[in-house]
């Protein structure tokens, strides 16, 4: 049986006229890439420009990437979670998170699972960032504080808060969601940085079997949306949407808080510019 609550409750992007304006650019060769001459540098080179076309458009958002030598294509941050869990011997998140995948993955695989209340030296520790709590850096400083071994940035809301500039360079992943970032969340399409090769990755993406229409699509969008409009547009009016609503606020324009229940915000900015 389908979870309707459960779809009711995810945190859904805003499709404003801009960015509909840009996907709706987007032409058939662009969605619907073919190998016309049967190349690899067909399916390779997508790849390449967009590891060059991120880097240059999130440059002012997150720094440290030209730390990472590997990025591999994957079907959305969930992808990259499941990968990495099932290569650690053990997972940690920070307690206060109340993001439950992460225990719930563990959780049915039988593999040790901590949530830790305080910086402890552990193994591997994964860090929200920004925060799905609160759209901070609380997670994000918490693993910093950590003596880990292996830290992995778990980022879904990039753009979608105040410009931080977080340099990451002394994480060893990092995983970048597309879905609410540029709307395009029935794409799954996700990047996951690495500092070493991840071999059940490596042999996917250097063939070019991997999500060649999202990758090409995403190039296309970040061609034509600045970095930084989701916050210059939504960001100065997110305290009054909040107020005029009862609810609290975070430093997230994709959520806040009804009484304890963290809610999207996708309808209420639709109803809020009318």
């Amino acid at each position: 049986m389908i979870n309707h609550e459960f779809y009711r409750r995810l945190i859904k992007p805003i499709r404003d006229e801009y960015i509909l304006s840009i996907i709706k650019q987007v032409p058939s060769e662009i969605f619907s890439p073919w190998d016309k001459e049967l190349t690899w540098d067909e399916r390779v080179r997508p790849i390449i420009e967009l590891r060059k076309k991120f880097t240059t458009w999130g440059k002012d958002l997150v720094s440290g990437l030209d730390s990472f030598q590997y990025m591999y294509v994957m079907n959305g941050n969930t992808d990259s979670l499941n990968t990495l869990f099932t290569d650690a011997k053990h997972g940690t998140a920070w307690k206060r998170g109340d993001y439950s995948y992460y225990k719930h993955w563990h959780s049915i695989r039988t593999k040790d699972h901590k949530e830790l209340d305080q910086p402890t030296n552990v193994p591997s520790i994964i860090a929200s960032w920004p925060g799905y709590t609160w759209g901070n850096c609380e997670q994000f400083n918490f693993a910093n504080e950590c003596n880990a071994v292996h830290k992995h940035l778990d980022c879904a809301y990039l753009a979608l808060t105040a410009p931080a500039a977080v340099d990451i360079s002394n994480f060893q992943t990092a995983s970048f969601s597309f879905s609410k970032t540029l709307a395009i969340p029935y794409n799954r399409i996700s990047i996951l940085f690495s500092k070493t090769e991840i071999e059940s990755l490596a042999i996917m993406n250097k063939l070019g079997y991997v999500n060649l229409s999202g990758v090409r699509l995403v190039n296309h969008i970040l061609d034509q949306l600045p970095a930084n409009y989701w916050w210059d547009k939504y960001g100065p009016m997110l305290d009054d949407l909040c107020r005029k609503n009862n609810l609290g606020k975070t430093d997230c324009i994709l959520f806040a808080y009804k009484g304890d229940s963290r809610i999207s915000l996708a309808e209420y900015w639709r109803d809020y510019l009318k």
